[in-house]
């Protein structure tokens, strides 16, 4: 048995909390989305009410830095814009 304060199995002792995940840069197209949220003076609690995205949703998403296509085009939906495809010139590459 451990004695109090020992290093558990998880490398933090049993009263620490466990080490953050290093929050990832947000897509461009994520980015966009809550660039305008903030334009329109939304709180991520009402985009996710005129959406449908779960609250909770969002912020995985802001934290994660991606989301599922549908949940993306539901946020722009409900911010008065429209996800397209375009395709790039041929030679042209991918854009970070």
């Amino acid at each position: 048995m451990g004695s109090f304060g020992a290093i558990s199995s998880f490398g933090h002792s049993p009263m620490s909390r466990p080490p953050r995940i290093q929050k990832i840069a947000p897509h461009p197209m994520l980015q966009a989305i809550m660039t305008a949220r903030v334009k329109a003076g939304m709180t991520i609690p009402e985009l996710g009410e005129i959406s449908g995205v779960p609250y909770r949703t969002i912020q995985k998403m802001i934290y994660r830095g991606i989301g599922h296509y549908a949940n993306i085009e539901a946020l722009a939906n409900a911010l008065g814009y429209e996800l397209t495809l375009t395709k790039r010139p041929s030679g042209q590459k991918e854009s970070k």
